[in-house]
């Protein structure tokens, strides 16, 4: 029997679909789902597209691309953009990724924080399934404990598009293999191991959960903050945009941030054009000028 490793199984599945994807109907969804959530999908992530997309046609009993585009257009089913949506987002996300970034909030912008005592609020902007959130709350308890006293109100909003990673996030229940490469402290600073049915589980503590709060948002709509924030984290979401959609969002953030507010963004994306309005700090560590 052929070895199906990951790359295949994708294929397979691609290829077994009932519903093949023309080039007409997959230019539709390309200018869809950017005119929805900003996001750009290249010629590349045609048969990504097919695969994802056939689950919700078998779902609502279609039988092509075209039908699932008019029930789309219509008022029948008003949820569908939704799903849409979910069905065609990523998410890769871990507890502590890119470490660098929470070693910073730790030694540099958390002893400033607590400081000056005042309230204190930070924006996970594309959560996903909610390990980013959680680790910054994490790193704050632990900064708590260290020094002894509670320090200043913090406050974490975190927001994804996708409502079906937010109630992931909601639930913050995660499989054991998913915190099997932290450490000792780590993990006993931020976890409570499942029993019976739960033992493979783990479940983020309330004290930590305490600290987040969820909220569906799309980056590209409309922002009714009434504050602005001291952190923004923005990592490893904005290589799904163009280059007009990132130097937007851009600018957006800096406006969103307080003055000598910090930006973090993951490790492969940059500024562009608005290195002008912020001072790099290293590591995609950026403070707004």
């Amino acid at each position: 029997m052929r070895s199906l490793t990951s790359k295949n199984y994708e294929a397979e599945l691609v290829t077994l679909s009932p519903y093949p994807l023309s080039d007409e109907m997959f230019l539709w969804v390309q200018k869809t789902i950017y005119d929805k959530a900003g996001i750009s999908l290249s010629q590349k992530k045609k048969q990504m597209v097919q695969g994802r997309l056939s689950r919700r046609l078998r779902c609502l009993n279609l039988q092509t691309f075209e039908q699932y585009r008019d029930l789309l257009c219509s008022a029948q089913y008003p949820d569908e953009f939704t799903e849409f949506i979910n069905a065609l987002t990523t998410n890769k996300t871990s507890f502590y990724r890119e470490p660098h970034h929470f070693h910073y909030l730790q030694q540099r912008l958390l002893p400033q924080w607590f400081a000056s005592s005042r309230p204190v609020t930070i924006w996970s902007s594309a959560c996903s399934t909610g390990q980013e959130p959680y680790t910054i709350a994490m790193v704050i308890k632990a900064y708590r404990q260290q020094i002894g006293r509670k320090g200043p109100e913090i406050r974490i909003l975190a927001t994804d598009l996708d409502t079906q990673v937010l109630d992931t996030a909601q639930t913050a229940v995660y499989e054991l293999d998913s915190v099997s490469e932290l450490g000792c402290n780590q993990l006993k600073n931020g976890f409570l191991r499942g029993i019976g049915d739960n033992h493979n589980k783990v479940r983020v503590q309330d004290e930590v959960r305490r600290l987040v709060q969820f909220q569906q948002m799309n980056l590209n709509s409309l922002w009714k903050f009434t504050h602005q924030f001291d952190l923004i984290f923005c990592r490893n979401v904005m290589i799904y945009f163009d280059g007009p959609t990132q130097q937007r969002l851009l600018q957006r953030f800096h406006k969103q941030l307080k003055n000598d507010g910090t930006l973090i963004l993951g490790h492969s994306e940059t500024l562009g054009q608005c290195e002008i309005d912020y001072r790099s700090l290293g590591k995609t560590i950026f403070c707004k000028r």
